[in-house]
Order: C-alpha cells, then sequence, then structure tokens
C-alpha cells in the first residue's frame, strides 16, 4: 500500500499518521545532524526519491495530523539482516582474527534502536 493510500484511509477515519521514513531523503554531506524543517529535502537515489514523494502524498492528504520520522540505521534484537548486525558481526570477526576491517569513512551515520524509534513515535502519539 503506498504512503498516500494510507494517509487517505487515515484522513478518512480521523486517524494520525506517522510515516517511517529514512535519511536518504537528504542527499549530499551534512557534516551535523538534520534538524526538522531547517533542512529541505534533496533525494539523489531513486529509492530517497520515492520516499520524499510519499511523504509529500502523505503530509497533502492527510496535513496536520501525519508525522515523519526519519530514521537511518535501524537495529534491533533479532534483526540479524540488519547492516549494523552485519557490519558490527564483521567487526567482531575481524577483531578475533586479527584481521583490518575496511569501512567507508566519507559516511556519517547514528544507528538507532528499535526502542528508540518506538518510544519516538509513542511520544508523537501521546
Amino acid at each position: 500500500m503506498l504512503p498516500a493510500e494510507i494517509a487517505k484511509s487515515c484522513h478518512d477515519n480521523g486517524v494520525r499518521l506517522i510515516h517511517f521514513s529514512t535519511d536518504y531523503a537528504f542527499g549530499g554531506e551534512h557534516a551535523d545532524f538534520l534538524i526538522p524543517d531547517t533542512v529541505k529535502p534533496s533525494p539523489i537515489g531513486v529509492y530517497g526519491k520515492h520516499k520524499v514523494l510519499g511523504e509529500s502524498e502523505a503530509l497533502a492528504i492527510n496535513p496536520g495530523t501525519t508525522a515523519i520520522l526519519r530514521t537511518s540505521w535501524l537495529y534491533g534484537r533479532r534483526n540479524e539482516k540488519s547492516f549494523v548486525h552485519r557490519f558490527s558481526q564483521a567487526l567482531a570477526n575481524a577483531l578475533a582474527e586479527g584481521r583490518k576491517l575496511q569501512a567507508p569513512d566519507d559516511e556519517i551515520s547514528l544507528p538507532t534502536s528499535t526502542k528508540v524509534l518506538l518510544r519516538m513515535a509513542k511520544t508523537v502519539i501521546d
């Protein structure tokens, strides 16, 4: 289901919408954390462009009752497929074997716990 369809259903039923999105909405280089409403989305990939389109549609259809929560690396228990989990496993294995691990040095991210993201959603709901 597309975000616009979900937003319309929420609007028709008087329900608030929390739309989870991604930092891929922002292209380019940002040295610091991004503060909502101070940086305009500027996606550079197809994935980011579609996420921004979905956000825009949801906000237009359900204004005032739609919240966008963006995150980058999401991790939590039983999330073995996540990038953060795979990266931390590769790091632990490399250290245990005495190998060096090559990693990009031009990417800044803040891994986010699923618990923290859910707490933020609850704050928005409350």
